[in-house]
């Protein structure tokens, strides 16, 4: 099972992608936001998307790297990532 949340403002925030325990380590996150990435760019014209996750994480945090997303901020829990999909 996958889950995700989007909050469209200024950019796309997606905050969480969750894959079941079950399902962990197949690729299925990589490939849901490859496919949310290009639907948001094609259909919605997005120019950036924000993603958050836990230091402690540190699995997402290399998904989120491979694909282009630098740490802009931080606080004590948390890396806040940005991609700029006009780069791209």
């Amino acid at each position: 099972m996958l889950k995700i949340g989007l909050c469209i403002r200024e950019g796309i925030i997606a905050n969480p992608i969750m894959v079941d325990y079950r399902f962990q380590g197949n690729g299925y996150a990589k490939s849901a936001l490859l496919l949310i990435i290009e639907y948001l760019q094609k259909n919605l014209g997005v120019n950036k998307i924000n993603i958050n996750h836990r230091k402690e994480n540190e699995i997402a945090g290399k998904i989120y790297d491979k694909m282009g997303f630098i740490i802009y901020d931080e606080n004590e829990k948390e890396y806040k990532r940005q991609i700029n999909l006009e780069n791209i």
